[in-house]
């Protein structure tokens, strides 16, 4: 079985959708590179570990429990009392791409 070590950004995506009266919302959502590529190689079977910071906030409890769903060790992750979790709002051009 293969480990692999990621380091770097962990943060909140917010994605644009429509709800049903066509009001524009945003759907929170995991994000980051390197957490991805930890999560989709655990899916894949890997051992995958995660080293990286987010704030003690709702939104670093929320990406920890993201990671641990998929099977990443979190033990590398530090919560940060001093600096809140980071978070990007996503936006869509006509075509539909970032």
């Amino acid at each position: 079985m293969y480990k692999i070590l990621t380091i770097g950004e962990l943060l909140i995506d917010f994605s644009p959708f429509k709800d049903e009266n066509g009001n524009q919302c945003f759907k929170q959502n995991s994000g980051g590179a390197p957490a991805n590529v930890a999560v989709q190689a655990a899916k894949l079977g890997a051992e995958t570990f995660f080293i990286g910071k987010v704030g003690d906030d709702n939104f670093g409890h929320f990406l920890k429990n993201e990671l641990e769903k998929y099977k990443v060790n979190t033990k590398g992750l530090v919560f940060d009392k001093e600096n809140q979790t980071s978070l990007a709002f996503i936006t869509l051009d006509n075509k539909g791409d970032r």
